[in-house]
């Protein structure tokens, strides 16, 4: 009976004994595996770096203060070309719609003689067209001398940039008187101008004895 009651001690010191051992086995292993798990952590788990947002470089900055400056473009030589072209054919259809009126007045002298008389000459022309204002078709001519009207007949009347040519017929034949505009037709934004005439000989009856105009006045349309 004795030796019964020491195994049974024997076995329950055993018994204990492995559930000691067992316990403190397993508080070592959490501990040793907590460790290796701050452990991993620690070595693995980095820290990110701050992301760095820079400025634009001066470069760009300058790129983008030159794109953002209005651009002015000039008008090149052929489109101010084309331009005034566009402009002298307007002026032109314009001008050669209208009616033209030559109003001039001064003194008509025999050649040989000094004594003057008062002369008068106006003429409504209108331009043919297509001749780009060189030449014009008369509708009225009057001719004054002294305050007497005298019968002309014309050939019509031509322009050559500041030259004016009447053409004229008399028992003589045909002649022509020539005077000169203050501008041409086409440079001039004006209705009216000056015209003058000097030393024109105009001719009636006696075709060697003519008459020396020296007239002056304007044209106007």
């Amino acid at each position: 009976m004795g030796n019964s009651f020491d195994t049974q001690l024997i076995s329950v010191c055993c018994i204990a004994f492995a559930l000691v051992a067992a316990f403190l086995l397993l508080d070592l292993d959490e501990k040793l595996f907590s460790g290796k798990t701050e452990l991993g952590s620690t070595s693995y788990a980095e820290t990110p770096k701050p992301i760095e947002i820079t400025g634009p470089s001066d470069t760009t900055g300058e790129i983008e203060s030159q794109s953002s400056k209005p651009v002015v473009q000039t008008p090149s030589k052929q489109n101010l070309a084309a331009q005034a072209q566009k402009g002298a054919k307007s002026r032109l259809s314009e001008l050669e719609s209208r009616q033209f009126r030559l109003e001039l007045s001064g003194d008509a002298r025999i050649s040989s003689s000094n004594m003057g008389k008062n002369t008068n000459l106006i003429i409504l022309m209108n331009p043919v067209k297509g001749t780009g204002l060189s030449e014009f078709r008369v509708v009225e001519l009057r001719f004054f001398l002294d305050g007497s009207g005298l019968p002309l007949h014309d050939t019509g009347v031509k322009i050559s940039g500041k030259d004016i040519t009447i053409g004229l017929v008399s028992q003589k034949g045909q002649y022509q008187i020539h005077g000169l505009l203050e501008k041409n037709l086409l440079d001039t934004t004006n209705d009216k101008q000056n015209v003058l005439l000097s030393d024109q000989k105009m001719y009636f009856t006696k075709k060697d004895i003519p008459y020396i105009l020296n007239l002056k006045g304007n044209l106007s349309s």
